[in-house]
């Protein structure tokens, strides 16, 4: 049976993660600033509440550890100094409380992000070897902590997931990407962004796992995400598909929700065109998919039905509706 320490395993792709590791039968000990408050429904998981920096309290648990996963981060701050302390000095302090244990720990995965890198400079396809020039703090506080794993040789495999933008059932994030692709006028993203990829979050479970188990030899870095790249109008068209299926089931209240939102997207000039000079957010995962073996599963237009009944059910995807019809650009 294997040991493994998760941190952020109370987040989105926490959540998820945990039960995989669980039906795989492996030991489990969660370090979280908030533990979930568990049922009976829940997998049997040691949960330690702390802060990365309280390296005390979860240091004899990485003592007997064979698999780290470090899933928690700051996703959104006012501050830039909040970002470091929590995405670079977090990640320091966990690493160097991992050293005692030495190789006893079999791999270290850490969730960066696609942020770190920023978008395509020439319009290609991001890829590994691609230049990092981050456009948030976010993102180059996800690259500052991918360059701690450098700066001080570790005695363990490390892999570093640059998954792209993640969605799934649970993800609060994806319902303000709806409401705005929804909306009455273009989003900033319409606007600002040509290219993008998506990655369903049980296809990021899926690189975590295979990346525990892949071999590796020092730091290696993935982009992970599902292998088609979309445009505005695709998203608009996978969308407008899950609602109809929707609301054709007639199931209540996913059903009806969904025929009252396509009733909107009739009235709703939605197709606004990017700037020319939009970013591209599109990935290159032939690297994943040779070294790690990485494939998806789940693509948008298989998993939006899914994802979106679910923030109906939940009262998640409402609004009044609109009436303002917005011109293509």
């Amino acid at each position: 049976m294997a040991r493994v320490f998760v941190t952020g395993g109370s987040g989105f792709v926490g959540a998820h993660l945990l039960r995989a590791l669980d039906a795989r039968g492996d030991q489990i000990t969660c370090a979280s600033r908030t533990p979930p408050v568990l049922d009976g429904g829940h997998p049997p998981i040691e949960w330690i509440r702390a802060d990365l920096h309280d390296t005390a309290a979860y240091a004899r648990a990485l003592s007997t550890a064979h698999y780290v996963i470090h899933l928690a981060g700051l996703l959104a701050a006012r501050r830039r100094k909040d970002y470091i302390r929590t995405n670079v000095d977090g990640t320091r302090a966990l690493i160097d409380t991992c050293r005692p244990a030495g190789e006893r720990i079999h791999c270290f995965v850490y969730m960066s992000s696609i942020a770190a890198m920023g978008p395509a400079e020439d319009g290609a396809l991001l890829s590994e070897d691609s230049p990092c020039q981050p456009r948030t703090e976010y993102g180059a506080s996800k690259l500052r902590a991918e360059q701690v794993f450098r700066e001080a040789p570790v005695p363990w495999p490390v892999v570093i997931l640059r998954p792209s933008f993640v969605y799934g059932i649970g993800d609060e994030r994806g319902v303000t990407f709806l409401r705005e692709l929804l909306g009455p006028r273009p989003s900033a993203s319409r606007l600002t962004v040509h290219t993008i990829s998506f990655c369903h979050v049980s296809d990021v479970v899926r690189a975590c796992l295979l990346a525990l188990e892949a071999g590796t030899i020092g730091v290696r870095t993935y982009l992970i995400a599902e292998p088609k790249t979309y445009v505005w109008s695709d998203i608009d068209a996978i969308v407008e598909r899950a609602l109809r299926r929707l609301a054709a089931s007639r199931d209540a209240p996913a059903g009806t929700l969904a025929a009252r939102l396509l009733e909107d997207l009739h009235e709703v000039q939605r197709y606004a065109s990017p700037a020319r000079d939009a970013e591209r957010w599109g990935c290159d995962t032939s690297t994943a998919a040779r070294e790690l073996g990485f494939r998806t599963t789940r693509s948008l237009d298989e998993a939006a039905e899914e994802v979106i009944r679910f923030y109906l059910e939940n009262g998640k995807l409402t609004w009044p509706r609109a009436r303002t019809v917005v011109r293509e650009a």
